[in-house]
């Protein structure tokens, strides 16, 4: 069993940015990723995840309950998978996820206290990662609720993915400057690794009120791969849903560690 399919977790989003780039992306924009920071760490959920092959049949159903007030160890707990309970294995994976956010925070506690906001927000593939570029965010949409960006994305120098080839549409709420969906999609085809052709991949993360005290909170992600492996096409549909959400106080205020921007949409 596997958390999510290899492809419900190409799209890993840090949020974290510079007074600078603030001020150089749009108002609205700027204001929506920064609630969305905020929000990090400060809800548990249940998460229920169905990955279909390309013909529409379930291959895969998991049910995790996420709970970030919980030791690092405890944030990820499996209630089913396949309708059945989760075994010994599946547990130590739960597990291991956490002590991995674990690492990941010690990391960025030990780097200088504005080093985390020297960082743009970020797509994560795993090995590579590719940057937001949000002082180019372009106006593509606009209602008079809700207003829909277009970001570019670049990689570093030794990247091999071309992020050239995939953009970033955010859209926002314009009364409450909040997120209301974050989209990934691919310009056109590429190859990785000769033998693996990707012709289509679409992420779309949806958000909804949990309360309105708070801004909207992740309500759906949806993933659409298509892929060929020496022509056999591989594609898959991942669907996420999150649901019984409750506002929680993060398990790092307990004992005044500096809270990290890292925060995941579709795991």
């Amino acid at each position: 069993m596997k958390f999510s399919s290899r492809w419900s977790v190409l799209f890993i989003f840090v949020l974290g940015h510079t007074a600078l780039l603030r001020a150089e992306m749009p108002a609205l924009l700027s204001q929506a990723l920064d609630k969305e920071r905020a929000q990090a760490g400060r809800w548990a959920y249940t998460e229920t995840q169905e990955t279909r092959n390309r013909k529409g049949k379930l291959k895969e159903a998991v049910v995790i309950r996420y709970d970030p007030s919980k030791p690092y160890a405890e944030q990820y707990s499996a209630l089913s998978v396949d309708g059945q309970p989760p075994t010994k294995k599946v547990q130590k994976q739960c597990r291991e996820r956490g002590e991995q956010e674990a690492a990941a925070r010690e990391m960025l506690q030990q780097k200088p206290e504005n080093a985390a906001d020297e960082e743009a927000p970020k797509i994560d593939l795993g090995s590579e990662h590719g940057v937001l570029v949000l002082k180019e965010a372009a106006v593509v949409a606009e209602t008079d609720q809700l207003i829909t960006y277009k970001i570019p994305v670049v990689g570093n120098k030794k990247s091999s993915f071309p992020f050239d080839k995939i953009h970033v549409l955010i859209r926002v709420n314009k009364q409450a400057a909040a997120l209301d969906e974050i989209r990934l999609n691919m310009l056109s085809p590429f190859r990785m690794k000769l033998v693996a052709k990707i012709r289509g991949v679409e992420i779309c993360a949806r958000y909804t009120t949990v309360d309105p005290a708070h801004p909207p909170q992740v309500a759906t992600v949806n993933v659409d791969a298509k892929v060929s492996v020496f022509f056999a096409k591989m594609d898959e549909h991942v669907q996420v849903g999150r649901t019984d959400y409750k506002r929680v106080k993060p398990f790092d205020e307990r004992f005044s560690t500096k809270s990290g921007p890292l925060r995941t949409l579709g795991f």
